[in-house]
């Protein structure tokens, strides 16, 4: 029976969006129409009260969040960045008709960021029968709920994962709450947790020592012992977005895109120029055929591609240390030697090349590849894994960027972010230019 399983499992057919980066309901979810939730009063919902399945199952709309709820059961197989997205993507078409959906929300808004949400979803797992939430109480009590209220404390609020055979917290106390204290029985040993604002503390109450992970520490417990760890952030690393931001190489870029566009007849300036900052190579291309109005095969496209970029590496010749912008080698030698680890998130697949010439290449402890992730900015998936292989928690790391995009991809990554030469209210600062970047600025925007 064992076998039969493994081989149905294998020949499972997982349908996954590229382009969106995330896994799809079924093979036929986004093809559908999305339910008309705009003309649905709120009286008409459980909608399975009052619609008929065929005409339900005929729109994009979901009961229950299914696929998120796999991402919580099997958190150990996506990355952060697919969960901060699928979670998403999926909320808008989830209407929780389901009592089993308010806590699944709750615990993976937690995950995902955002944490006014999971607290919303909380009060309504916790209020399921109390305030009636589904006009069904009189038939009976909602269990499901009431095992999720402790679900979202445990697995939401503390971020406990037990993910083969590792025991994992990730605490972040609600707003409302001064602390949080339970105990959890984690095979034969019984450990209790204590949450405040600023620190966790873990403590053996009875059973054999034990392995846990904080965060991404990991420790062992003995009995009666205490480990505290605080909850504040602290600056462990800085992930940078190099054009723009270390040297200047937009002009660079420009004047490639300027030849091969001029060789095929498109129309681009220094006003469509803009649209490219952040943004990948062929998202690039895309921006100027659109502009123009064009579509082209996937053939001529990766010609046009590998052309654009042929003549920017060729430019990079030019770069040398002297090119480096105001004040960026003296920063980088600053926090270097005050032990803050230095990542890169680029979009350019050159950027290794670019430090290089530049000599600058030593300073950086990884360097996040565009080719190593589902997505590129504005999702987070660069800047989470810069942090990832940095070995450091993304709320202990500061992003800098020159363009939206980049400022996007770090707060929904989690992060702080400092814009440059970029006036945003979604930055956590904005400077005019680079010569403003120090480690005491740094600091200063980790703990605003």
């Amino acid at each position: 029976e064992l076998e039969l399983w493994d081989r149905a499992q294998k020949a499972m057919y997982i349908p996954f969006n590229a382009k969106l980066g995330i896994y799809e309901q079924d093979d036929s979810f986004l093809s559908k129409q999305p339910w008309p939730f705009d003309q649905t009063p709120k009286e008409k919902y459980p909608l399975l009260l009052h619609y008929h399945p065929l005409v339900i199952y005929r729109h994009r709309v979901l009961k229950q969040p299914d696929l998120v709820l796999v991402q919580f059961l099997l958190s150990g197989l996506f990355s952060k960045a697919e969960k901060i997205r699928n979670f998403s993507f999926y909320e808008p078409y989830t209407t929780g008709d389901s009592s089993l959906s308010h806590c699944i929300q709750s615990i993976m808004a937690m995950e995902a960021g955002h944490f006014d949400k999971a607290w919303d979803y909380f009060k309504k797992t916790v209020r399921m029968d109390i305030d009636d939430i589904h006009g069904n109480s009189v038939d009976g009590i909602h269990t499901a709920a009431m095992a999720g209220s402790w679900m979202s404390v445990v697995y939401g609020f503390a971020g406990f994962r037990d993910w083969q055979g590792v025991f994992s917290f990730d605490p972040k106390l609600p707003k409302a709450w001064k602390s949080l204290r339970f105990s959890l029985q984690l095979r034969s040993s019984v450990v209790e947790l204590f949450i405040t604002k600023d620190e966790v503390c873990y403590r053996l109450h009875s059973g054999p020592s034990i392995e846990l992970t904080h965060r991404n520490e990991s420790f062992t417990l003995v009995q009666d012992e205490e480990k505290v760890f605080s909850l504040k952030a602290k600056l462990k690393a800085v992930i940078f977005d190099l054009d723009g931001v270390l040297v200047d190489t937009a002009n660079l870029h420009y004047l490639a895109w300027k030849a091969v566009s001029d060789e095929q007849n498109l129309v681009f300036d220094r006003e469509v120029n803009k649209g490219l900052l952040g943004i990948s190579r062929s998202a690039s291309l895309q921006v100027i055929l659109d502009h123009n109005n064009v579509q082209w095969p996937e053939e001529l496209k990766n010609e046009v591609l590998k052309k654009k970029n042929e003549i920017y590496k060729e430019s990079l010749n030019t770069l040398n240390a002297e090119s480096l912008l105001a004040g960026v080698g003296t920063m980088l030698q600053e926090l270097k030697e005050n032990g803050i680890k230095i990542a890169l998130a680029s979009a350019s697949r050159n950027a290794r090349t670019v430090c290089d010439r530049l000599g600058i290449l030593s300073y950086f402890d990884a360097i996040s590849d565009v080719d190593k992730v589902q997505l590129p900015k504005p999702q987070p998936d660069l800047f989470l894994y810069a942090a990832q292989l940095l070995d450091e928690y993304p709320l202990d790391c500061v992003g800098v960027e020159d363009a939206l995009a980049g400022i996007e991809a770090i707060k929904k990554a989690g992060m702080k972010a400092v814009a440059v030469s970029l006036d945003t209210t979604y930055a956590d600062c904005c400077v005019k230019d680079s010569s403003h970047l120090s480690l005491k600025l740094f600091e200063e925007v980790l703990h605003s």
